[in-house]
């Protein structure tokens, strides 16, 4: 439980929070996302080097794949803004935007 918590709060809290860039990016980018996740899946499960497929491990982790993760933080930034643009507190703050008054200083700096 504490390597899981280690490997997260050090690898994949890095990879979920810059995963939206690499939204198009090319395969060999999102390969090398998904080796070092493998990785990490057997350093978590103490797993034999080089003996386990990772997809087991990674099911067993409840992890998604580098490429679904990928996506679905896409799916939620997307849902998220939809959800907030239609929102009413989000549109009454546009509307006292809107009708704000500047304030001009007449004094020289």
């Amino acid at each position: 439980m504490l390597a899981q918590m280690l490997a997260y709060g050090l690898i994949l809290s890095w990879i979920d929070c810059c995963n939206a860039v690499f939204h198009g990016a090319p395969t060999y980018t999102t390969w090398k996302l998904q080796r070092l996740q493998n990785n990490v899946a057997g350093i978590v499960l103490q797993a034999p080097i080089r003996r386990s497929h990772a997809t087991p491990l990674l099911s067993t982790l409840h992890w998604l794949l580098a490429l679904e993760t990928i996506d679905h933080k896409v799916a939620l930034l997307t849902f998220t803004v939809a959800a907030h643009r239609h929102h009413p507190a989000s549109t009454a703050y546009s509307r006292s935007q809107r009708t704000s008054t500047t304030w001009d200083d007449d004094r020289p700096l």
